[in-house]
Order: structure tokens, then C-alpha cells, then sequence
């Protein structure tokens, strides 16, 4: 019985102890957001072509939970602090126009915080965020998904155009580049460069791509669910824009008032 009771007052002050590192959760928290402008421009035979986009990215690091452990080295007690880290894109795909060769489409990412991370490299998102504006570089890895529709006004029409792809029979992943094969001779990607910028986020999508808000977050072919590597099925409006975080959440509120 005496073991019991004990055990109970170990759970008492576990609790106690809980208690506090939750009420730490709204004291402890940062927040470091920044906006970068990507830029891409493609080769093509009657010259470099270019279009834009500027995202911001939010990434909260939080307390969760605190917790007291003992120190090896010393055998003293010491406080041990455990953080989520929550990252946020907000912005659209970027749009080049090609003239008479059609128009691709740089999509963009939940994990495209990684973006400024990469092209300055840089290995903590702190430094990142305390980027001087105009800082510029040019992003040589993890380059996005760029894709096409052979008809604008249909979705299904959608094609990849560099990026990678599922390889179904070596179960791997495949760099693709379809530049010339769907634009013709000498059209390919020059560059992309990321530039820190204090300019307003850019949502200018739906106006070359209206069908894209009736998607209500599905995917491309209007499904709810990814159930095969085509395209049309394996990627989705978020693509094509990410809303922030706040707006996003007020969106899909709606849409459960809805139903």
C-alpha cells in the first residue's frame, strides 16, 4: 500500500509539473517570417523569358512541453525544453508566358521554406529570416515541379515539364525534362533566383487559370483523394496557391458551414 501512495504522489507532481511547461506554450513562442521574390526565366529562341511570384514564409518554433532530467556529466537536475516547428508558405505558382510556345507554370509548396534556406545556404531558418532585403541568389537544388496545360481552360490537359516523376517499374524517382519535347528546339530552364523582398504577396493566378477556386482544395482531376501517380491526380490547387495560414483555416470553416 505504501508503494501505491507513493506512486500517486509521483503522478500528482508529474501533473503539477505538466501543468506548467503547458502554461509556458503561449510564453515561449517565436515567430520568424520573411518574403522572398523566386523569379524564373527560360530560354527560348526569341529570347529569355521571366515571370515572378513573391511568398512570404512563417515559421513558428513553440514550447510543448518542459521537462526536468539529470545531467549525466554533473548528476544534477536540469531543464530539458521540447518545441514544435511549424512552417508556412503563403503565396502562388510562378508564371512564365512563352509567346507562341504556351505557358508553364514554377508550382509551389508547402516545403518551399527550404527555398531561402538553400539558395543562400544557409543552415538555420533564423539566419534566413534576418536576410538584408535585395539579398539574391540563385536556387541550384531542389528545384520545383514546372508544369503546362496544353489547354489552359482544361485541367486534365496537364503536363510535366520538368520536375521528377514516379518510375512505377524500378519503384524510384526520375528527373524529367520535357522542355523541347512540348515547346520545341532551344526552349529550356536558364535559371531561378530567390531575392528578399518587403513586397506584397502575389495572387494573380486565377485569372489565367479560373477553374482553379471550384477545386475547393482537391485535386486536379476534382478528386479528393491521391490514388495514382498521373498527374492530374497527384497534384492538387495547393499547387498553384498556398493562402496564409489564418485565411486558409476561415476557408475551410466555410466550407464545412457549407455542407
Amino acid at each position: 500500500m505504501k508503494k501505491i501512495i507513493l506512486a500517486l504522489g509521483f503522478l500528482v507532481i508529474g501533473g503539477a509539473a505538466l501543468a506548467a511547461a503547458v502554461n509556458q506554450m503561449t510564453d515561449e513562442q517565436e515567430t520568424y517570417s520573411w518574403r522572398y521574390k523566386i523569379t524564373v526565366s527560360i530560354e527560348t529562341p526569341e529570347g529569355v523569358k521571366t515571370g515572378s511570384a513573391v511568398r512570404q514564409i512563417d515559421i513558428v518554433k513553440k514550447l510543448i512541453l518542459a521537462t526536468t532530467v539529470t545531467d549525466p556529466k554533473t548528476n544534477k537536475p536540469k531543464e530539458k525544453k521540447h518545441y514544435t516547428f511549424n512552417p508556412w508558405v503563403t503565396g502562388e505558382a510562378v508564371v512564365v508566358d512563352l509567346g507562341e510556345h504556351g505557358t508553364v507554370f514554377t508550382l509551389v509548396d508547402w516545403s518551399d521554406y527550404r527555398d531561402t534556406l538553400i539558395a543562400f545556404d544557409e543552415k538555420d531558418y533564423r539566419n534566413a529570416a534576418a536576410l538584408p532585403l535585395g539579398s539574391k541568389a540563385e536556387l541550384t537544388n531542389r528545384l520545383p515541379k514546372i508544369v503546362t496545360f496544353l489547354d489552359m481552360n482544361n485541367p486534365m490537359t496537364i503536363r510535366l515539364v520538368k520536375g521528377h516523376e514516379f518510375d512505377v517499374k524500378n519503384q524510384k524517382q526520375v528527373p524529367v525534362d520535357n522542355f523541347e519535347e512540348i515547346f520545341g528546339k532551344d526552349v529550356f530552364l536558364k535559371n531561378i533566383t530567390i531575392e528578399i523582398v518587403n513586397e506584397p504577396v502575389t495572387f494573380q493566378i486565377e485569372k489565367l487559370l479560373p477553374w482553379l477556386d471550384g477545386l475547393k482544395g482537391g485535386n486536379i482531376d476534382g478528386s479528393k483523394i491521391t490514388t495514382s501517380n498521373d498527374l492530374s491526380n497527384a497534384l492538387h490547387s495547393g499547387h498553384f496557391k498556398i493562402f496564409s495560414k489564418e485565411k486558409n483555416l476561415k476557408r475551410h470553416f466555410r466550407k464545412g458551414k457549407e455542407k
